[in-house]
């Protein structure tokens, strides 16, 4: 067989072995598109103080709840519901104006349902941290699917002040310690971002992410078990 020849039926295959790339990779592509889970609803309730925090004011309960329900929007694996009493109403009217004309269909019959409750409060505030009980239950079996503490870490305000009067004949010193009762954005910021991660973690992609997040908590009940919490 002379050279000619051989480069021919190399060309040959080579054709063949791209023509059946092109046409396999499409449906290569689809079964691993159709692989993937589908989005997770969830229903997000208001973020609640439970530690009598003196920053904590009432309307950061729809901001932290709006923070947590972005987070898992972004994330692209949730389908989140709205469950804000005001919206809901509006929803309901909006339906109700849509099916006036159509008296076979009901208006509730194409509302989602959650398949998650995701429920959130902070529960500790010290110096150093704050702390947030994170619940996930099944609305099926009202069961808890989940639950975790997840913590962020607070740079405590305080300073030192130091008052000093002097006069001829007398003198007088004092040093007060100040403390300053602010909002640990940045904290707080951190423990959502952290909520979602995990929500993410436990709810859609079921990796080794769960194995860390475990050691994680592991590590954080050894370091808490010295802390007196009554």
């Amino acid at each position: 067989m002379n050279v000619n020849s051989k480069l021919i039926k190399l060309r040959k295959r080579f054709s063949i072995i791209l023509i059946s790339s092109v046409f396999l990779y499409p449906f290569i592509f689809l079964k691993k598109v159709s692989s993937l889970p589908k989005p997770i609803t969830v229903a997000v309730k208001k973020v609640t103080d439970r530690s009598g925090a003196p920053w904590w004011k009432p309307r950061f309960e729809e901001k932290l709840k709006s923070i947590l329900s972005t987070e898992l929007s972004s994330a692209g694996h949730f389908i989140v519901l709205e469950r804000d009493e005001e919206a809901l109403a509006d929803l309901e009217e909006e339906r109700n104006f849509s099916y006036s004309q159509d008296s076979k269909k009901k208006p509730n019959d194409q509302m989602l349902k959650a398949k998650y409750i995701v429920r959130a409060s902070l529960n500790e505030y010290q110096d150093s941290y704050v702390s947030f009980d994170l619940k996930v239950t099944n609305t099926q079996t009202g069961v808890i699917a989940y639950s975790r503490s997840i913590e962020g870490k607070v740079n405590s305000n305080k300073k030192n002040e130091s008052t000093s009067i002097k006069t001829n004949n007398f003198s007088y010193s004092e040093s007060t310690k100040v403390v300053k009762n602010v909002v640990p954005s940045r904290a707080i910021r951190a423990a959502i971002n952290e909520i979602a991660e995990y929500l993410d973690c436990v709810l859609y992609i079921k990796d080794e992410c769960i194995s860390e997040y475990e050691a994680k908590d592991e590590r954080r009940k050894r370091s808490n078990d010295s802390f007196d919490m009554f």
